[in-house]
This record gives structure tokens, C-alpha cells and sequence, in this order.
């Protein structure tokens, strides 16, 4: 029997100045970043395009996303592998138009451009979730040439963070 999972999400790291990437503080009181679900017969890119615009207020063209890693969900439950919930597209982008919004909507409370330094110590604080946390480690050993996009991995791994430091 050949079981079909198809791309049910998209995130997007959207690259600022001095290597920095911007985080959004949903309602429920943590930090992510942009992106959602990728509906029936739409496309990651298209995903991530629409769920940045409507999060942010920022517009990114398709041809400036850049996929780096295919994310396979798993989860794990009392030591047990629950079967494959679907896959996470992780796109990069460093050219968008528009300006963050200034009040808060439904989702997103405030955004800000952070280093990873300041993404690992939210983490740290639990105030940014795990899985958030490993696609900015992967990111960013994309970002200095420790791991090739597209990267490939299952998101419940340990991804090593710097040296002896795993997330």
C-alpha cells in the first residue's frame, strides 16, 4: 500500500538587516514565524506568499522565495511514532515590499527582526516552540553553508544548534 503526504504547510524566513529574520507574536502568547496550512489544490509557494501578506502585511514575490527544506512532520506520543502528519515547506526570502503593521489583528500581536541569539534565548524562556526553533537552526546552518537546501529531515530530530548545543 503506498501511502501519499502532500506539503500541508509553509513558513516563510524573511530576512532583515544585519542577520536578522523576522518573528511574529501570535495571539496565544509565542513567537513564530510567518506562514500556515496549505489548502486543497494550492501550492506551498502560493501558501507561503498568501500567509506572510496576511500575517504581515508584507508582499513577497514567488520568484524571491527560496525553498530550503522539506520538513517531514512526526509525532511522537508516549515513545510512540504517530505516522506521518504531513510535510512543512521552509522557504527563505530576503526581497519584499510593504511595511509591518502597526496594531495587532486576530493572529499577531507585534513582529520583530531578531538575531538567532535572541531567537535561541525566546526558545530557552519557552516562548518560542520547538519546532519554530529547529527550522531557524536549519536556516540558519543554511545560512552560513553547514547544510545544503533543499534540506531534508524529519522535524521531531535533533538538529545540532552551534557546536554541542541540540534543539
Amino acid at each position: 500500500m503506498t501511502e501519499h503526504v502532500k506539503v500541508n504547510g509553509a513558513n516563510v524566513v524573511i530576512e532583515g538587516p544585519d542577520e536578522t529574520f523576522l518573528l511574529e507574536l501570535g495571539s496565544y502568547g509565542r513567537w513564530m514565524l510567518p506562514g500556515g496550512g496549505v489548502e486543497r489544490a494550492e501550492l506551498p509557494v502560493h501558501a507561503g506568499m498568501d500567509e506572510t501578506l496576511e500575517e504581515t502585511g508584507l508582499i513577497v514575490a514567488q520568484e524571491d522565495l527560496q525553498l530550503i527544506a522539506l520538513l517531514v512532520q512526526k509525532v511522537v506520543r508516549g515513545g510512540q511514532t504517530i505516522p506521518i502528519s504531513g510535510i512543512v515547506a521552509l522557504y527563505r526570502c530576503d526581497k519584499y515590499d510593504g511595511k509591518l503593521p502597526t496594531e495587532p489583528n486576530d493572529e499577531v500581536v507585534e513582529w520583530k527582526f531578531v538575531t538567532f541569539e535572541r531567537a535561541l534565548e525566546l526558545y530557552q524562556q519557552g516562548k518560542l516552540l520547538r519546532g519554530y526553533m529547529r527550522m531557524l537552526v536549519i536556516y540558519d546552518n543554511i545560512r552560513r553553508g553547514l547544510l545544503k537546501p533543499v534540506y531534508e529531515a524529519i522535524l521531531a530530530d535533533q538538529v545540532p544548534v552551534r557546536p554541542q548545543l541540540f534543539i
